[in-house]
C-alpha cells in the first residue's frame, strides 16, 4: 500500500533569536579575568593556597606546589635508577680489579666470587644511586623553585622565565661543582 504525502509542517520561527549584527558591540561576552588581586601582597602573607588559584602561573597543567613536587620526585626516582646502572658497573669492575690476582680454580671458588661481586654490585648500586637521586633531585628543586619565583614575581609563565631559572641553576650547579659538592 503506498503512503500518503504528508504535509510539512512549518518551522517555527525564531525572529526573536537572531544572531548579532558585526556593527553592533558584543557586550554579553564576559570580559578578561583580572587577575590583580592575586599580586596583593597582604593577601599572599604566608599563606600559599593564593598560588594554586592563579591559573597564570600554572605550567603542565599543574600549579607550582604540585608540579615542584611532582617534577622533583620523578627526577629523583630517575637519578637513582641511572646512579644504581652507573654504581653497579663500577662497583663489578672494580671488584674484578681487586681480586685478578686470585682468581678461583673450583667450581665452588666461582660460585662464592659471583656471590661476593653481586652482593658489593647491589651495595654499590644503592649507594651510588641514593648520592645521584639527592643530587638530582637537588638540582631539579632548585630549577623549579627559581622557574616558579620569577612566575610569580613577573605575573605570569613565560619562556624568559624559564631561562632565567636555567642560566641561575646552572650557575650554581657550576660553582658547586667547582668547590666540590
Amino acid at each position: 500500500m503506498p503512503t500518503q504525502p504528508t504535509e510539512q509542517q512549518p518551522l517555527p520561527s525564531s525572529s526573536s533569536q537572531q544572531p548579532p549584527s558585526l556593527s553592533e558591540p558584543l557586550t554579553s561576552w564576559p570580559s578578561s579575568p583580572s587577575y590583580s588581586h592575586y599580586y596583593n601582597s597582604s593577601t599572599l602573607g604566608t599563606d600559599f593556597s593564593v598560588l594554586s588559584k592563579n591559573p597564570l602561573l600554572n605550567r603542565i597543567g599543574l600549579e607550582p606546589v604540585k608540579r615542584i613536587t611532582l617534577i622533583t620526585a620523578s627526577a629523583s626516582f630517575w637519578g637513582f635508577i641511572l646512579g644504581g646502572v652507573i654504581g653497579s658497573r663500577q662497583t663489578g669492575m672494580q671488584y674484578l680489579a681487586e681480586n685478578a690476582h686470585r682468581l678461583p680454580k673450583t667450581t665452588e671458588g666461582w660460585y662464592f666470587y659471583h656471590k661476593k661481586k653481586n652482593y658489593r654490585m647491589i651495595y654499590g648500586a644503592l649507594s651510588k644511586g641514593a648520592v645521584y637521586s639527592a643530587k638530582t633531585g637537588a638540582m631539579v628543586a632548585l630549577f623549579e623553585a627559581l622557574e616558579a619565583s620569577a612566575d610569580f614575581y613577573r605575573g605570569g609563565a613565560d619562556l624568559f622565565n624559564s631561562v632565567a631559572a636555567g642560566l641561575a641553576s646552572g650557575g650554581i650547579f657550576s660553582v658547586a661543582s667547582t668547590i666540590g659538592l
